[in-house]
């Protein structure tokens, strides 16, 4: 970013896991200069991700598991199963709301409309 340049980061409902995590390591990048816009990520800040998959050996049946903790709101370090990426990447950004809310409904979608950019580029004219 430029001395004055600001970063604006667009999430929503359909943003998980690792879309949260990039989004963190943003927010933290930039720091003041970073907004959050968009609405309400579908994740909560402490989840579990990660894992593998394990399959019965007589029925073939396999399940996916995961063992991986992170939390974005408060960091988890010394907790059993804690990523280190939680703590390598900066992943830490308190809340996980948007700034900037700027909801797409249905009805935005069937316009063509798009109300996170709509959001910036009114923020950028104030």
């Amino acid at each position: 970013l430029g001395e004055n340049g600001r970063l604006f980061v667009i999430v929503g409902r359909y943003t998980f896991s690792a879309g949260i995590g990039s989004a963190a390591i943003l927010l933290n990048a930039a720091g003041d200069r970073a907004t959050l816009v968009g609405e309400d990520m579908s994740d909560r800040s402490r989840f579990y991700s990660e894992g593998g998959v394990v399959c019965a050996p007589n029925s073939g049946y396999c399940l996916r598991y995961t063992d991986g903790l992170y939390d974005h709101a408060t960091g988890c370090a010394g907790q059993p199963l804690c990523r280190r990426e939680n703590r390598r990447f900066h992943l830490i950004i308190g809340s996980l709301h948007p700034t900037l809310f700027a909801p797409t409904t249905w009805r935005d979608y069937l316009a063509k409309r798009d109300p996170a950019m709509e959001a910036i580029r009114a923020s950028l004219q104030r």
